[in-house]
This record gives C-alpha cells, sequence and structure tokens, in this order.
C-alpha cells in the first residue's frame, strides 16, 4: 500500500473515532496483553491468517496483516475473538505513520506490531516504540538494511523482523515473513 493512501485511511478513522473517544476505550480496557517475547522464543512458526478468519482459529498465536486494512469494523473481529479465545495472541503487520495507529490496535487488543521502519525517522520510531512498549505490546521493527538497523534505540526493541536477508543479531529474537506471509523465527 501506498504511504498517501495509508495516511487516507488514518485520517478518515480519526473523523470516525476521533482521539479523545480512543483515549476513553483505552481506559476501559482490562486485559492485558500476552508476553510475546516468550511467545515468540517457544514457537519456530507463526501461520498468518485472514482477518476474516481469526474468529474460527483455535492455535494460540496468529498473525494478522493490517497493512491493507482500511480500519473497519472488521478488525474487531481481533477483539471477538480474545474473548472467545483469552490464551490467542495476535500479531499483527501494519504501516505506522502516527501514534493514533498504536492505540488503535490496543483498543483491538493486538498483542505485538510490526511495523516497517523505511518511513519512519528515528525520534518518530522511538516514540512508537516507547508507547507501544508502555501499552504492553511488543514493538516489532521490520528492517531491510544496516542503516535502518543503526536508527534502532538501544532499548525497547526485543524482537526484529528482517528483510533482504540481513544477518540476525543476537540481541534480538530475529524473525522473517516467508513468501506465504508466515512469521518465522530465524
Amino acid at each position: 500500500m501506498d504511504i498517501q493512501r495509508k495516511k487516507e485511511l488514518i485520517k478518515r478513522k480519526k473523523l470516525e473515532v476521533p482521539p479523545h473517544i480512543v483515549e476513553m476505550g483505552l481506559n476501559l480496557l482490562y486485559v492485558e496483553p500476552h508476553d510475546m517475547v516468550a511467545r515468540l522464543q517457544s514457537s519456530k512458526v507463526i501461520n498468518i491468517v485472514d482477518i476474516d478468519d481469526v474468529l474460527d482459529i483455535e492455535s494460540e498465536t496468529v498473525f494478522i496483516d493490517i497493512s491493507h486494512e482500511p480500519y473497519d469494523s472488521r478488525l474487531d473481529n481481533i477483539g471477538y475473538a480474545k474473548q472467545m479465545n483469552p490464551h490467542l495472541a495476535v500479531v499483527v503487520k501494519d504501516i505506522i505513520l502516527e501514534e493514533y495507529q498504536i492505540f488503535l490496535n490496543r483498543i483491538y487488543q493486538v498483542d505485538a506490531i510490526v511495523f516497517p521502519v523505511s518511513e519512519l525517522n528515528r525520534k518518530s520510531l522511538e516514540k512508537f516504540i516507547f508507547i507501544a512498549s508502555s501499552m504492553g505490546m511488543l514493538p516489532i521493527p521490520m528492517i531491510n538494511s544496516e542503516s535502518e538497523r543503526d536508527i534502532l534505540p538501544s532499548d525497547g526493541v526485543k524482537a526484529l523482523v528482517l528483510e533482504n536477508s540481513m544477518n540476525c543479531d543476537e540481541r534480538f529474537i530475529c524473525l522473517n515473513i516467508d513468501d506465504r506471509g508466515n512469521l518465522l523465527r530465524c
């Protein structure tokens, strides 16, 4: 998805659900995210699931690519699925451009967010990682070059998605996305 289109979708969602309403929703949450570091360390493959099929999943951990989704009511399926299966952990892939999106993902009860850093500067990246971490979600930056690895903050990052056959870094849980969209531990 091109960045301009993603910005339009975010703007539309902000008009539908203003940030102060999202903040009220965050205050009502009482379910803490799962410990995704432990989940990622114990599993080798996390299968990608379509947002429409998440309600029927019996897995303990799933990966959903919402980077092309328009932030519509289909994303409520994540919360419904977690209500039906409290042990379900959800990792989403999204293009994060604003902190508002992190708040939305928390309201949808996401446990970890995979996001490309290619469109972010160091300050934005640090802010997004801090916000996600402080809300209990695991931020998982997706990098495709050494220069992108260099802008990662020294703390707050526990896992990375590596693209372009990059070498693993022992400080992190290193992951790849295979050709079918599944999340694989290196």
